[in-house]
């Protein structure tokens, strides 16, 4: 709910989308609370020198990703962090990286227990 209030304020999370992150794995229900049962990512080439990050998971491991790379990245500049919600898929995060830095997130995101592959949605 707190990454919904900050990153996607006036969209609507449902009782029925709660149970599709649970059904993926990703959520975890404990009496009347839900918890991050584990954070994924898909890193992937999109065009030449970029690459797109595929987020869903605890928003704390991305925001401490984005902290130390805007000390590594020469001009200080981070991608805008877009919400992806097409129909009928389940709503994350997405991110446009420049190719370079693909090691330091890929490391990050492992050393901070991040399933990494090339779909959210396949385990």
């Amino acid at each position: 709910m707190l990454t919904k209030d900050v990153i996607a304020p006036e969209q609507h999370v449902s009782y029925y989308l709660l149970r599709k992150y649970e059904d993926h794995g990703l959520l975890e229900q404990r009496n009347r609370r839900w918890i991050i049962a584990e954070s994924r990512a898909a890193l992937n080439p999109i065009e030449v020198g970029k690459l797109v990050l595929n987020y869903c998971g605890n928003p704390s491991i991305l925001w401490g990703l984005y902290r130390k790379l805007f000390h590594l990245l020469k001009d200080g500049s981070l991608p805008v962090i877009d919400v992806i919600n097409k129909r009928g898929e389940l709503p994350y995060l997405q991110m446009i990286w420049e190719r370079n830095v693909r090691i330091e997130i890929q490391s990050y995101l492992e050393k901070n227990g991040v399933y990494l592959g090339n779909s959210l949605w396949n385990r």
